[in-house]
This record gives C-alpha cells, structure tokens and sequence, in this order.
C-alpha cells in the first residue's frame, strides 16, 4: 500500500470527522474483504485509538467498530482492552458510543464463557 496507507494514517486523526470517518471505514473495509490486510491495519492501532478519544460521537463509533474488529480473535485482550481503557480513558459522549462500547463487552464475555 506504502503512499495511500500513509494518506489512510493522517485522514484518521484528520480534524474534520468525515475525513476521519471515512478513513476509519475504509480500514474496516480493507479487513472485511481481504483478511491479509488485517496486518496493514493493525499498524494504524494508534491513530485509531487517537480517533477513538475524538469529541465527535460519529468518529469514536467508528473507531470503536475498528478497535473490535482487530481484536475480536483475541479473546481476553478484547475485553479487558476495550472495556477497562476505553471507559476510562475515553470521555465518550454520546449514548451511541457507550451503546458500542456496552455491545462489545457483552459479546466479549459470551465468547470467553462459552
């Protein structure tokens, strides 16, 4: 990917939330349809965390839904990562992403009890 994953990178900590939307979509895309991109993805963990802490509720859902998509194989990192971090680090600011948030932990714990 080289130049377009470096354009990737600065749109998802860009200031305007549809930029870093966008771009944080695209990521999840690239995973969903190649899972060999995965690895390409997971070098951007910390412009997505970044984004993750954005003050635009649209920003951090999809931030959210990317942080879980590359951690979703891991089972015990997924949960304690996303739900002990991200609620205390994160100043989440709408209903929609504490929703997101809530949604992942669940489906976390499902997974390890089974």
């Amino acid at each position: 990917m080289g130049q377009g994953e470096r354009y990737l990178k600065q749109a998802i900590v860009d200031k305007d939330p549809y930029v870093s939307s966008s771009a944080l979509v695209s990521g999840y895309h690239l995973i969903h349809t190649n899972p060999a991109n995965t690895e390409v993805v997971k070098r951007w963990f910390n412009e997505i965390q970044d984004a993750a802490k954005s003050k635009y509720t649209m920003v951090q859902y999809h931030a959210l839904g990317l942080l879980y998509k590359l951690r979703q194989h891991d089972r015990y990192v997924r949960v304690v990562f996303l739900s002990l971090s991200l609620s205390l680090s994160l100043s989440l600011s709408r209903a929609a992403s504490y929703f997101s948030l809530f949604n992942v932990v669940l489906i976390g714990l499902a997974d390890i009890l089974v």
